[in-house]
């Protein structure tokens, strides 16, 4: 069971601080970049407090996941107290479940941002450690009760499990900020085209998101290196993709591409211009088609694209938390948010005929449910999630209506 706020209460004040300190520095950096150092600087304590109130640093990471999962579970028990005062006895049409969707989905990123970045954190760590993979089972559990519930309250309790994968995918992209109206006018868009995908519609008109996705297009792209650091912007990626930001240094970078530190300093002199450069071949790889290999002589660092399924997702995810954060380019939350999708855009392409905006919408709200089932998927062997994965598509697509 999740720790409950009765048991955070019955740590030390001080082992309660740095337990608070963790949530707070998670919203603005990861994992990767704290350190009993970081993390009593910010606390007001010596790294040597962390030791002294738990065993490890990994320990404060697993008392601040069981806060954040005690906090996810107020969250959720308060949604659904005020969902069932809301719909008294009568159950809502299945077409309501979208504006409670979108709103569902604000609430969580704006009003328990603490706790959505502490969710997000706990599946980039136990993609990475089994250690943390009973925590991040425990939030699946929370979600996955939170969304029967709410389902079937609109007489939609079968597809409950793939709501709470398009929340997972959604609101992982609703926490870049680009324009608080814009962004949740484009939400309640998706949230609606989501529903119809599920009572067999077709996709709805969406002017909102059409709007940001053209000045997206016409915002430009990141410049794209060439030559030597096209070489190192790879290698940053898939070293952020495998170990998370804090595996990305000079050295490691310098050992991935066969390059000296030398060369790799005098191209990146800070950690921050390898991230910067790491962070924009992940978004090419999302937005662009598969890029040519580099041009220098000698072999070249495969792109992310080349990357296991579940490591390229790993990366993404890095990227979109680093957006999020504000830790990037502010042009890349345009971008990100209203550009993503060209997988699942090949992926539909065979599958239906439908083209224009509302394919561009349908691919959108597929990319969204499919983030999500693949996060959820993320702790099993890979053997094990590919036919989890293969199967959720299967009946997405099945709800397709002929006609498509």
């Amino acid at each position: 069971m999740p720790a409950t706020n009765s048991e955070f209460s019955g740590l030390s004040m001080k082992a309660q601080l740095l337990v608070d300190t963790v949530l707070a520095i998670w919203m603005e950096r990861g994992t990767g970049e704290m350190s009993a150092r970081s993390i009593g600087s910010a606390a007001g304590f010596s790294p040597s407090a962390l030791y002294y109130h738990f065993d490890d640093i990994e320990r404060l990471y697993e008392a601040a996941q069981e806060r954040a999962v005690a906090m996810g579970q107020s969250w959720c028990d308060a949604k659904l107290a005020m969902l069932d005062e809301a719909c008294g006895a009568d159950a809502p049409s299945a077409d309501a479940l979208g504006p409670v969707l979108a709103g569902l989905i604000d609430d969580f990123c704006t009003q328990e941002r603490m706790t959505a970045f502490a969710w997000r954190e706990c599946q980039m760590l136990a993609g990475r450690s089994a250690r943390f993979a009973t925590l991040s089972e425990r939030w699946d559990a929370i979600w996955r009760h939170f969304w029967q519930q709410v389902c079937a309250h609109f007489d939609m309790a079968d597809k409950a499990e793939l709501c709470r994968h398009f929340f997972d995918g959604e609101s992982g992209l609703h926490l870049m900020r680009w324009n608080r109206a814009a962004d949740r006018a484009s939400l309640d868009e998706m949230a609606a085209a989501w529903v119809g995908w599920l009572m067999g519609e077709l996709p709805r008109h969406a002017p909102w998101r059409r709007s940001l996705m053209a000045r997206a297009i016409g915002s430009g792209g990141l410049d794209k290196p060439d030559g030597l650091r096209l070489d190192i912007a790879r290698a940053a990626a898939a070293l952020l993709a495998d170990g998370g930001v804090g595996a990305i240094t000079h050295r490691a970078v310098a050992a991935a591409t066969g390059l000296t530190l030398g060369v790799v300093s005098h191209n990146c002199r800070r950690t921050d211009d390898l991230l910067r450069l790491a962070y924009g071949e992940v978004y090419r790889s999302l937005t662009s088609e598969r890029e040519e290999m580099s041009d220098r002589d000698g072999p070249s660092v495969a792109p992310v694209s080349d990357l296991p399924a579940r490591l390229q997702l790993r990366a993404i995810d890095e990227l979109i938390l680093a957006v999020a954060r504000g830790r990037t380019d502010a042009a890349l939350t345009l971008q990100l948010r209203y550009l993503r999708g060209i997988t699942s855009r090949q992926a539909l392409l065979d599958r239906v005929a439908l083209r224009g905006e509302a394919f561009d919408l349908l691919a959108a709200v597929y990319s969204s449910a499919m983030m999500g089932v693949l996060r959820s998927s993320g702790c099993q062997p890979e053997d094990d999630a590919s036919p989890v994965v293969s199967a959720v598509s299967d009946q997405l697509l099945s709800l397709l209506p002929r006609a498509l």
